[in-house]
């Protein structure tokens, strides 16, 4: 039996689970798709060389994650996608599945990632609420903007990572955050069949595409940006922040505050390189 290297890419509701990595008695997204990958492969879990590009945390959802697995060779891409899907839960979904070359590496080829994270002036309904931020207070997006604006670029985000100290370089760069409404996003925002949110009515995509992200670091911009937004639209101030640095040194008590999982969506990985399907 030969193995293949397959790159997938998963799109998973992340509310019941605790995260995507695995991890010991508690059901993770790589936990349900391993269990499956053994059954339908007999294969043991550590012959599976499996290995993921972003490791989201418990509640937070996926639209596009690349994955990468080994798999024999007398599954077909597409009958390989059929059979994982048809024995996943429904919460978890493989939209594409390729085989690339044995030497092609996952985490190397990572260029850029893109997160959206949804808040919502009005209430959604017991549906769709528990899958976007529905805010108590108003705020102005033109505030909101302006401090995306100021984040955009390389900057030291060691205050809006939860133990900074784990990494050794804390520097990340934001190509861009963007606020869309999601009433716009079929023009503006190329939309997705697993985004549960196309017409919410009176919410916002904040999209932001960098290049890495520290743990907790786009749940806790979020929460800085809403934070310091509300706040000078309450008192009705004008936005004058002209650097990073000088904007948070003066909010460093919102750098702790943290948006709610719910509503923190992996958009999609951007690859270096993205192999050509291979023909076993």
């Amino acid at each position: 039996m030969k193995l293949l290297q397959r790159l997938g890419f998963v799109s998973y509701d992340g509310t019941t689970y605790h995260g995507f990595a695995k991890n010991k008695q508690i059901t993770t997204i790589q936990y349900c798709i391993e269990k499956v990958l053994c059954t339908i492969c007999n294969q043991q879990s550590e012959d599976l060389s499996f290995t993921y590009s972003s490791r989201t945390d418990a509640g937070v959802h996926a639209l596009s994650q690349p994955v990468c697995f080994l798999a024999p060779d007398h599954f077909s891409d597409f009958t390989l996608r059929t059979v994982l899907n048809h024995h996943l839960p429904k919460s978890i979904q493989f939209r594409e599945i390729k085989t690339v070359p044995r030497d092609y590496n996952l985490r190397d080829s990572i260029a850029m990632k893109e997160y959206w994270y949804v808040i919502s002036e009005r209430d959604q309904g017991v549906f769709l609420s528990q899958y976007c931020w529905v805010l108590q207070d108003s705020l102005s997006n033109t505030h909101l903007r302006q401090i995306a604006k100021v984040f955009c670029g390389t900057h030291d985000f060691r205050s809006f990572a939860k133990d900074a100290k784990k990494y050794e370089n804390t520097i990340c760069t934001i190509h861009s955050i963007s606020i869309v409404p999601t009433s716009e996003m079929d023009t503006d925002v190329a939309s997705t069949l697993d985004f549960p949110l196309r017409s919410l009515s009176g919410g916002y995509i904040i999209s932001v595409i960098g290049n890495r992200f520290l743990h907790n670091q786009i749940r806790r911009m979020c929460g800085f940006m809403v934070h310091v937004a509300t706040r000078k639209t309450k008192k009705d101030t004008h936005f004058s922040y002209s650097s990073f640095d000088e904007l948070v040194a003066e909010n460093m008590n919102a750098t702790t505050v943290k948006a709610p999982a719910r509503a923190l969506y992996l958009r999609k990985v951007l690859l270096s390189s993205r192999p050509e399907e291979k023909n076993p």
